[in-house]
């Protein structure tokens, strides 16, 4: 139990939490007398063909109640700035422990993120705001798009089918690309019932293929296939494109498409093609993100 801020502090600023292979400490404490400073909320927002920030201000309060805190301190750079990575690591590993005590009732309902300093003062960031770059401004349609929206309001969706739409709309919610690409991968293969190979031999139909070859390589299929084995089976994710998830969504909607008996729009084919996807595709082949 912390009876105090001056406590809070001091019991985050220790040396041993600091030395700690895990640096992650545990309180039950009031957090009310912390300074609370103005908190700044920015939107991106798209006006004709640019896009600004909205940003609206308001005061954040603490709680005037006992709440559970996990405190993990924030490491300085050599050029000034600050290293959160391994704070959110130490987050992720010490929520596990506390689960296995006492399964998901501490995190039923998150309160607030916040930093503070030794002195006492309490900053909160607006959520990353990421402009939409190279093929995340692709957009097109057809007339397959408009019979599929048809289709879709004309039938009732099966268990399987809306089962999909949640994954997808989950990742389209998702701050962090890891969750992305996962809610989107976990979409396709409950869409298709299987997993990679049954997505690609699906796609190879839609485009009407004899070998896997064109999916693989021209669709970069065998490359997204790679990014999920890694992920699922070896832990490993590095980043997600914005071509990739705009292909990933493609994927998704040619398939659609084919079960529902409808042509298949080639939204993958139109999104690799596009000069928005070339260049982005260019772009990081040659800063080797490839």
């Amino acid at each position: 139990m912390v009876s105090s801020p001056e406590a809070l502090i001091k019991l985050v600023s220790a040396r041993d939490l600091l030395k700690s292979p895990l640096p992650c400490a545990v309180a039950i404490a009031n957090l009310r007398e912390l300074s609370p400073l103005e908190h700044i909320q920015m939107t991106l927002v798209r006006r004709g063909d640019e896009f600004i920030h909205a940003t609206r201000k308001q005061d954040s309060h603490l709680p005037d109640e006992l709440v559970m805190v996990l405190m993990a301190p924030v490491l300085t750079q050599e050029n000034g700035g600050s290293d959160n990575s391994l704070a959110f690591s130490a987050f992720d590993q010490m929520s596990a422990v506390l689960a296995m005590h006492y399964g998901r009732l501490p995190f039923w309902q998150s309160i607030l993120e916040f930093e503070f300093d030794k002195s006492g003062s309490v900053w909160m960031s607006s959520n990353t705001v990421n402009l939409p770059l190279w093929s995340t401004l692709c957009e097109f349609t057809s007339g397959e798009s408009s019979t599929i929206v048809q289709r879709l309001c004309e039938m009732e969706l099966d268990h399987r089918m809306q089962t999909a739409f949640r994954f997808l709309n989950k990742g389209l919610n998702e701050r962090d690309a890891l969750f992305r690409f996962s809610s989107y991968w976990i979409a396709l293969e409950v869409l298709v019932n299987g997993k990679s190979g049954t997505i690609r031999t699906r796609l190879q139909r839609c485009y009407e293929q004899k070998s896997h070859k064109y999916v693989d390589q021209d669709l970069h299929f065998a490359t997204l296939s790679g990014m999920r084995h890694n992920l699922f089976h070896h832990g490993r994710f590095v980043d997600l494109a914005p071509y990739q998830e705009r292909m990933m969504l493609a994927y998704f909607w040619d398939i659609v498409a084919d079960i529902l008996g409808v042509k298949c729009p080639q939204f993958a084919r139109v999104v690799i093609e596009t000069e928005m996807a070339q260049q982005e595709i260019t772009g990081l082949t040659s800063i080797g993100r490839l």
